[in-house]
C-alpha cells in the first residue's frame, strides 16, 4: 500500500511541476523538430542600434568609423529604460542564434510585467547561425520598476529555443 501512495504522490508532483512557469529548461516544451533553434543573449543596452546620421566628411582624408548609439552590457546587467526619453526608450538586445535547419522564422521578446512585447527582424536568408540586434520601444504606459523579460527563437516548424530571462528597470520622469 505504501508503494501505491508513492506512485500517486509522484504523479501529483509531475502534474504540479508541469503547470509551473519557472521550470528549468529541461522541462520546456520546445516542439518536435529534431533541430530546434538555439538563442544566446550576448548583451543588453538602451538606445537605437542604428548608426547615427552621417557626419560631414572628415577634412583630413581619413575615413572615420560611425559609432553606434548603444553600449551593450552583459546579459546579467540590469539596464534602465525611460519611456519618456527619446534617447533611452528603446531596449536593444544583441543575440546569437543557431538553427541547423536554417529555417529560423522569428525572435520574440515578452515583457512579463508590462505591455512591451516585440519580435526581431531576421535577414531574408538567416542561414544556420548569426548575430542579430533586436529592439523594443517601451511604451509610455509602462509601470515603473523592474520588468522581467523573456526572449526566444522560433523556426518554421514551430519549434523554439529555450527561453532566456533577464530584467530591466523602467523609470518614469
Amino acid at each position: 500500500m505504501i508503494r501505491f501512495g508513492r506512485i500517486v504522490a509522484s504523479c501529483a508532483l509531475a502534474v504540479l511541476l508541469a503547470g509551473c512557469s519557472d521550470l528549468p529548461p529541461i522541462f520546456e516544451d520546445v516542439g518536435a523538430d529534431p533541430h530546434p533553434p538555439g538563442l544566446t543573449l550576448l548583451g543588453i543596452g538602451v538606445g537605437s542600434p542604428e548608426p547615427p546620421p552621417e557626419p560631414p566628411a572628415p577634412t583630413s582624408g581619413a575615413a572615420a568609423d560611425t559609432p553606434r548609439s548603444v553600449t551593450y552590457f552583459p546579459p546579467d546587467a540590469v539596464v534602465t529604460v525611460r519611456p519618456y526619453d527619446d534617447n533611452a526608450k528603446t531596449l536593444a538586445l544583441r543575440v546569437a542564434y543557431a538553427d541547423a535547419g536554417a529555417d529560423l522564422s522569428e525572435i520574440t521578446v515578452r515583457d512579463l510585467d508590462g505591455p512591451n512585447n516585440g519580435s526581431g527582424t531576421l535577414p531574408d536568408f538567416p542561414g544556420t547561425s548569426g548575430i542579430l540586434e533586436v529592439t523594443i520601444d517601451f511604451v509610455r504606459t509602462s509601470v515603473p520598476g523592474p520588468h522581467r523579460l523573456e526572449i526566444w527563437a522560433q523556426d518554421a516548424e514551430a519549434s523554439r529555443s529555450a527561453k532566456t530571462s533577464f530584467t530591466v528597470t523602467v523609470e518614469i520622469f
